[in-house]
């Protein structure tokens, strides 16, 4: 299965990060790595939001196969406060509005459990999720370095999928036992 995560951002101080992931019963691959910003200035969140959950409907429609219904999205969830936590909480609504049918899993990943999935510990910083995810895919490397930038946003986006994928594969255990 395809999993495609997105580490939420406005695209006015931090990216949007996307991770692409395949799990396999070989493993996990990592496909793709980028950061999203809005391709070109807009006067006001409600439009950067649209502008990036346009591009995320665009990875959406190359990723899923309809005869298939391959992919998962993963998306990290949390409630921050103020105005910077309202414009993400409406970016993530609309960034799974886009999702092209309704049986695509969503798994929703809080932030500190993916630091603690992926770092070792709910307090771990971005260097120590991206010393995590460098050891995961070492034939990755270059790929990954170039997906590191000041926010670390496309790294989440890793550790939120394979946070999501550890979920999921959990879930259809306790399905399959059920």
């Amino acid at each position: 299965m395809i999993f495609i995560a997105i580490d939420p951002g406005t695209g006015l101080k931090s990216a949007c990060g996307i991770a692409i992931l395949k799990s396999s019963s070989v493993g996990v691959e990592l496909l793709q790595l980028k950061d999203l910003w809005t391709r070109t200035p807009q006067p006001n969140a409600l439009m950067r939001i649209r502008d990036i959950v346009d591009q995320i409907e665009d990875i959406y429609t190359e990723w899923y196969d309809k005869e298939n219904g391959n992919i998962a999205v993963a998306i990290e969830s949390f409630v921050m406060r103020g105005k910077g936590g309202e414009s993400l909480q409406r970016f993530i609504g609309a960034a799974l509005t886009r999702v092209p049918s309704p049986k695509v899993p969503i798994i929703e990943v809080a932030n500190t459990k993916m630091k603690k999935f992926v770092g070792g510990s709910g307090a771990s910083d971005k260097e120590a999720i991206l010393k995590k995810v460098l050891i995961k895919f070492p034939a990755n490397q270059a790929l990954i370095m170039a997906g590191v930038r000041k926010e670390y946003d496309a790294i989440d986006a890793v550790g939120i999928g394979l946070t999501a994928i550890d979920i999921y594969s959990k879930m259809e255990i306790y399905e399959t036992n059920n």
